[in-house]
């Protein structure tokens, strides 16, 4: 129910209806690049200037140090909402327009698929894993990482598009059950099958 959780999260934070909406939701570790979308941000906020930001996950040292002196400098377009937990994640990335991935350096980015898994598309660089599945899938749009224009640019020109994010949404319906346990279990049992052809294994 997207715009059930959208209604639910625009009253909790007092976002206004209508207003373009991006969410980041991880550790918010160095690696996870939320310098180069708040670099991105001013841009972003001179072609959008109604835009918002929900940067969703805890603080660190490093976040203390480098992310959050430099959020005064947009209080109110930028929403910190700390540690999120259970389905309060898939609320957060139900109600925006787009997930945002710019990772320096990541593994699958498992967020990417819970994202998709509500009909969320992801602009994201190409240093995620999940990189490959968003180009192949159309399921949002890939940018080269630390590239603080390009990532602007995507951001503006997606947000701007209401037609290009509902193709997005369909596709993302249809990648994120590429990931169900069921499946990747069966996918698994079938390669170790392959390379053990004298044992059996029950039917998956």
């Amino acid at each position: 129910n997207r715009s059930g959780a959208r209604a639910a999260i625009a009253a909790r934070y007092g976002i206004p209806d209508n207003t373009p909406l991006v969410v980041t939701l991880g550790g918010n570790q160095i690696g996870k690049g939320l310098q180069v979308l708040l670099a991105a941000w001013e841009k972003i906020l001179s072609r959008l200037p109604e835009a918002r930001w929900l940067l969703a996950g805890p603080s660190n040292p490093w976040y203390a140090r480098a992310i959050e002196p430099k959020l005064h400098a947009y209080r109110g377009s930028i929403i910190a909402t700390g540690p999120l937990a259970g389905e309060d994640v898939f609320h957060h990335l139900a109600a925006a327009d787009l997930h945002i991935n710019p990772s320096l350096c990541e593994g699958l980015n498992m967020v990417t698929v819970e994202a998709a898994a509500v009909g969320t598309p992801t602009i994201g660089s190409d240093r995620a894993g999940i990189a490959h599945w968003i180009a192949s899938r159309g399921t949002g749009q890939v940018v080269r990482a630390r590239e603080v224009d390009e990532l602007a640019d995507a951001i503006i020109q997606a947000l701007a598009n209401p037609e290009l994010r509902a193709r997005w949404r369909t596709a993302c319906l249809e990648l994120a059950p590429e990931f169900a346990v069921e499946k990747l279990a069966r996918t698994l049992v079938s390669h170790l099958a392959s390379l053990m052809p004298n044992v059996q294994t029950p039917n998956a």
